[in-house]
C-alpha cells in the first residue's frame, strides 16, 4: 500500500520526518502466515476483520502506521498499556458504553490508543481510546475500516512530506 501509494518515494528520500518515524523507519514487520492467523483465530474463538486479515499477511504483522507504529498480533490484548486477562474478551460483543471488550489493540500509545473492532455490530471498525473516553474513527464523516484508517494516515503523511 505504501509502495503503490509513494510514486515519487517520499518515504525513502524524507526519512523519519513523520511523528514516530524514527520507530518504524517506514517499515513494516515481517508477515504472519495463513496458518497462524488461522491458529490465532481458532484459539481465540475469532475471525479477525478481513482487511486486518490481508495487512497482517500480506503486508506486515506490526511495523509502519499511524504514530509509533502498528504492534504486532501477538500484542492485540493490550487496554492502555495493560495485559488483558479476561479469557473470552475478544469473543464478546463490543459495546463502547462497557469498555474495549470484542477489540484488538492496533497500537499501544499513552494517550490516544487506536483499536480495532472484533466482535460485535462495529465489527471491522477502527475505534480511538483517548484516556478512556472510546470515539469511532472518522474520515469525511464516515466511520472506517482498518483500510480506509492506513489510507488517511499515508495520505497525510506524504502531504507532510511534499507529496
Amino acid at each position: 500500500m505504501l509502495r503503490r501509494r509513494d510514486g515519487p518515494g517520499l518515504f525513502n528520500r524524507r526519512p523519519y520526518r513523520i511523528v514516530g518515524a524514527a520507530s518504524h523507519r517506514y517499515r513494516a514487520a515481517p508477515r504472519l502466515s495463513e496458518a497462524e492467523v488461522a491458529a490465532f483465530e481458532v484459539a481465540q474463538l475469532v475471525s479477525l476483520p478481513a482487511e486486518y486479515r490481508e495487512w497482517i499477511t500480506t503486508v506486515g504483522n506490526g511495523g509502519v502506521g499511524p504514530d509509533e507504529g502498528l504492534g504486532p498480533l501477538a500484542e492485540w490484548d493490550l487496554v492502555r498499556g495493560q495485559k488483558v486477562t479476561q479469557a473470552d474478551f475478544l469473543r464478546q460483543a463490543f459495546d463502547s458504553g462497557q469498555g474495549r471488550r470484542g477489540t484488538l489493540c492496533l497500537a499501544s500509545h499513552p494517550r490516544r490508543e487506536p483499536f480495532l473492532v472484533v466482535s460485535g455490530a462495529s465489527a471491522g471498525e477502527v475505534w480511538i481510546d483517548e484516556g478512556g473516553s472510546l470515539a469511532p474513527q472518522v474520515v469525511q464523516g464516515v466511520r472506517v475500516g482498518f483500510f480506509d484508517w492506513m489510507d488517511a494516515w499515508i495520505s497525510r503523511s506524504l502531504r507532510e512530506l511534499g507529496g
